[in-house]
């Protein structure tokens, strides 16, 4: 395994002098080492940090007796994921188990990573090579971690070609032409999206030419079947991930955008935005179309009120119950959005059903965001499927009923 996949190592120690020789020792190997006092403010540079070397002793007391409290504190604000690796002048065994349940009681999350079961006193931690082989042998054992941060090496690795081809002078008005050629694309307002999309594109060419993508494939094809023990709400949350992206408030409006406008008896209505994003980035349209989904009613419920049966033609709390126990194959005219998210509604994820046969357009001019709450936006190629299904629903041919006998 390549030492790289380290990745940064950040010391966390309140004296540096009791570390010195310890960050010389990693950066001689070729260990990438940031170090922060735990006192101040985190720092900006304290990004892409995947082992975090701490000492318990922030306070400095000195006694082995250490304010977790103090250390979560610490550490909560760091982004993962990373392997906490304990560096402290008296270590004990029980401090990762004390660590990693202390930081979830403080923050209500899980700790973004793991701690490793072995600890180092300073003395011990000198021996760099040993360090080593200790975050080797817990990425061993933690398969998926390993996978996520060889991945991430490939697409770094990946990244730096491509920006580094880009950015030399023989580029340079070709660049420029390619940024103004985004912009009568798609606007103005969405260039800096679209170039982004763009790069993330464009740096996933070639990434397997590399030993390091060798590496990653070996680390795929070991990977055991899984168990079910993280249960169906992790899944929904990882498919969540798949599907939707989270746009900041800032981001103007584009096609696949999701809104909760309104409550129907306690069932909260979205509206998702349907409207062709050539149309949203050059300003052409007038009017938004957006398709209104709910819900989907409560397995086995069959009696009651729901929004979904106003205008249905007949349709029925028994039907859909059919529906769902003959395998979930509802009528074209609806289309279902699965692993959907929306924690003032409901903490787990939830299936949204949207009607073909309601359909809604609204002035661009009188768009509010005030009655319409972005909850989130799907994602490709999700967003394609949906307008696809709509496009054959909508615009279907019928013909002439046959001759009665």
């Amino acid at each position: 395994m390549s030492s790289e996949l380290l990745g940064k190592v950040l010391l966390i120690d309140d004296k540096f002098d009791s570390v010195r020789e310890l960050v010389e020792n990693l950066t001689s190997n070729g260990i990438p080492v940031l170090f922060w006092n735990g006192k101040d403010k985190v720092p900006r540079s304290v990004l892409n940090v995947r082992v975090i070397m701490l000492d318990l002793d922030l306070i400095g007391s000195g006694t082995g007796e250490w304010d977790y409290g103090v250390i979560i504190a610490t550490i909560k604000d760091i982004p993962g994921p990373y392997s906490v690796l304990i560096v402290s002048v008296n270590y004990n065994d029980d401090a990762p188990g004390r660590l990693t349940s202390t930081y979830h009681d403080v923050t209500g999350r899980e700790l973004p990573g793991f701690v490793i079961p072995r600890g180092f006193t300073k003395n011990e931690a000198q021996d760099v090579k040993q360090v080593i082989d200790a975050l080797k042998t817990s990425l061993r054992r933690n398969q998926v971690l390993r996978i996520i941060l060889l991945a991430e090496l490939v697409l770094n690795k990946g990244r730096d070609d491509l920006l580094a081809r880009l950015s030399t002078e023989h580029f340079d008005d070709a660049v420029k032409a390619l940024i103004k050629n985004i912009t009568g694309d798609f606007g103005e307002d969405s260039t800096a999206r679209e170039l982004l999309l763009l790069i993330a594109r464009l740096q996933t060419r070639n990434m397997s030419a590399s030993e390091i993508y060798d590496e990653l494939k070996e680390a795929v094809r070991s990977l055991p079947a899984p168990h079910g023990a993280s249960g169906s709400d992790a899944r929904s949350r990882v498919e969540n991930l798949r599907m939707y992206s989270q746009p900041d408030d800032r981001e103007e409006l584009w096609t696949g955008d999701i809104f909760k406008t309104g409550v129907d008896r306690d069932v909260p209505q979205y509206d998702i935005l349907i409207t062709p994003s050539c149309d949203l980035s050059q300003d052409k349209c007038g009017y938004l179309k957006f398709c209104r989904g709910y819900p989907r009613p409560e397995a086995g419920q069959t009696r009651g009120y729901h929004p979904l049966l106003e205008s249905s033609g007949g349709i029925s709390l028994e039907r859909i119950a059919r529906w769902e126990q003959s395998g979930g194959h509802w009528p074209a005219r609806y289309y279902l959005l699965s692993a959907f998210v929306d924690e003032k509604y409901r903490k787990e994820p939830i299936i949204v059903v949207f009607d073909f046969q309601r359909i809604l357009s609204v002035r661009t001019e009188t768009f509010s965001s005030e009655k319409h709450v972005r909850v989130c936006r799907l994602d490709s190629p999700y967003i394609e499927d949906l307008l696809q299904k709509y496009g054959s629903y909508s615009f279907r041919l019928g013909t002439p009923s046959r001759l009665s006998s």
